[in-house]
């Protein structure tokens, strides 16, 4: 399976465009972690205003699964 940012992006939003700062996580937590270094770097170019959300919230996850081991 490729990556599709457009598709990946409709798990919380219409289009990249419509994606909210509070929907980052949600995004992130539902997209299959294989699949985290090309949405981030997708993302950040169709939402560079998101980029502090979404390393943020990339550093959590991290945190979280480091926590659960």
């Amino acid at each position: 399976m490729h990556f599709d940012g457009n598709q990946i992006i409709q798990l919380v939003a219409d289009s990249a465009g419509q994606i909210r700062e509070q929907d980052v996580y949600r995004l992130f937590d539902q997209t299959d972690k294989a699949y985290h270094p090309e949405l981030k770097q997708w993302l950040s170019i169709e939402r560079p205003d998101l980029s502090v959300e979404i390393n943020g919230v990339l550093e959590e996850i991290a945190a979280e699964a480091m926590a659960g081991q």
